[in-house]
């Protein structure tokens, strides 16, 4: 069953998606937060329907600004997102959480872990930022910190990581364009305490994973396969 709800944080109103197995709403085991630009909870579609068919329920959602929720894109912030996923998660999500991030998800979901309980992490194609940019909104003032070379080096975020125990896979493209090489071997190497962890390089594909996946039938089973090794799960 896919439901959809409104739910409220702070000022907002957030269109969230729930994929759940029984008649009535409960809790998920899987929070989906998306990347940043034209980024929409609808772009996890058939990967959180595939998901249910394995009994693995699901919340995703639209960040304000995105999709069909309130709110301006130039206004929000990395800060506001932790926020409004954090808000998500405890409303939707169960104790045992895997959280399955994209792009700049990945750099929200490493904040999460500073203040909640997640028990997996599956990052697809992560961003991560210097903390200059977690206050700044989304306009010219944020960009201009970001394009700042290698800039991603200063990011504390990382720290969070490095007493994670659960399980940690991260998805890469072997094209991807916009996520350094040398972001996915920080993320790795911080992850020293995970239980397990994995880097999966998908080749020919770009940073557009879920895209590609959608399109590929091979390419979507071996995704699916690892998010269900990666969550609780696959426990």
């Amino acid at each position: 069953m896919t439901s959809k709800i409104t739910f409220k944080v702070g000022k907002e109103n957030l269109s969230g998606m729930f994929f759940e197995s029984e008649s009535s709403i409960s809790r998920a085991n899987i929070l989906f937060l998306h990347g940043a630009g034209k980024a929409k909870k609808d772009k996890v579609f058939h990967l959180a329907q595939a998901l249910l068919e394995n009994q693995i329920s699901s919340f995703a959602f639209d960040f304000s600004g995105h999709g069909e929720s309130s709110g301006y894109l130039q206004e929000s912030s990395l800060q506001k997102r932790v926020q409004e996923a954090q808000g998500a998660l405890e409303q939707f999500t169960t104790d045992k959480l895997t959280i399955c991030a994209f792009s700049m998800g990945g750099h929200i979901a490493l904040e999460l872990l500073r203040v909640v309980p997640i028990q997996n992490l599956i990052l697809f194609c992560p961003a991560i930022y210097t903390p200059e940019a977690f206050n700044l909104p989304f306009d010219e003032r944020f960009s201009n910190v970001i394009r700042k070379p290698e800039s991603w080096k200063n990011a504390e975020v990382i720290k969070s990581l490095q007493n994670f125990t659960g399980k940690i896979l991260i998805m890469i493209g072997e094209k991807d364009e916009v996520i350094p090489k040398g972001v996915i071997e920080l993320i790795n190497s911080n992850a020293m305490s995970a239980v397990r962890k994995e880097i999966f390089i998908i080749p020919n594909v770009g940073h557009q994973i879920l895209s590609a996946a959608d399109k590929d039938r091979n390419l979507m089973n071996a995704i699916i396969k690892k998010v269900i090794q990666f969550s609780s799960a696959g426990e």
